[in-house]
């Protein structure tokens, strides 16, 4: 393998890492207003997910792979990863 396909190996890894606050709700299952809260925190509550787990990007919420699974766990297999 040689340095541009490292590169790009990389890269799409990085990009794997990340996903919107939609999509991990949907991944996990969870509700995107528990996740808002988990990134936000709330009036009682301090953010769940650590500073490099989560960030806003202009009016959306980010989240890392890595984040959602110390907060809720592996991601669930649905059907149609398993295809």
């Amino acid at each position: 393998m040689n340095n541009d396909d490292e590169l790009k190996n990389k890269q799409a890894e990085a990009l794997e890492e990340v996903m919107s606050l939609g999509e991990a709700a949907e991944r996990w299952k969870i509700s995107p207003n528990t996740l808002k809260t988990w990134c936000s925190g709330s009036k009682r509550n301090y953010p769940k997910f650590e500073c490099y787990e989560c960030r806003k990007s202009g009016k959306y919420w980010l989240i890392t792979r890595s984040g959602m699974e110390r907060m809720a766990g592996p991601e669930p297999i649905n059907e149609e990863q398993e295809k």
